[in-house]
């Protein structure tokens, strides 16, 4: 059962009204792509959070998109001779990886299923595939196409704090 989010603006940590798109994976309730919109006010023209200005001297809004500060935390490389799966002890607390195919093609799925020689996506010889999703990381499947492959992969993890 999906949950109704709210049709409101609700307000982050330094109390700025913001907007975020919300959706229910897997049974777990999350917001995803931060957007934070500001007002313009009409006598100043300097931009507030929204919210803040009366309707009679808001002139103009702007909308940011911010995403989630990454940094690396593993890098690991591995063949794919037959059905590979990226390393659990690598990705479990990784939000992002980047994923480099060298040496050969594969074929990958991220959908649980089994990817085959001529069944999946495609990826060449310095391709490279980034997944932004915790349960993509955890499905991620390759095979081998003409010859086993080299997967460079670089895990990242969320930056909690502006110290890291």
């Amino acid at each position: 059962m999906a949950r109704k989010f709210e049709q409101t603006l609700h307000q982050d940590k330094e109390n700025t009204k913001v907007v975020a798109i919300g959706q229910t994976r897997d049974g777990i309730d999350e917001w995803i792509t931060p957007v934070a919109i500001y007002e313009r006010s009409s006598q100043t023209g300097i931009y507030y959070p929204a919210g803040l200005l009366e309707d009679k001297d808001v002139s103009k809004l702007r909308v940011e998109l911010t995403f989630p500060k990454m940094k690396a935390l593993f890098f690991e490389q591995t063949s794919v001779d037959d059905i590979t799966h990226l390393n659990p002890n690598m990705y479990q607390n990784a939000r992002r990886v980047k994923i480099e195919v060298r040496n050969a093609q594969i074929s990958y799925r991220i959908d649980g299923g089994a990817p085959t020689k001529g069944y999946g996506h495609f990826l060449g010889d310095g391709d490279i595939l980034t997944l932004d999703s915790p349960e993509d990381i955890e499905r991620f499947t390759a095979i081998n196409i003409n010859s086993p492959a080299i997967l460079a992969v670089t895990y990242f993890g969320e930056v909690i704090s502006n110290e890291n």
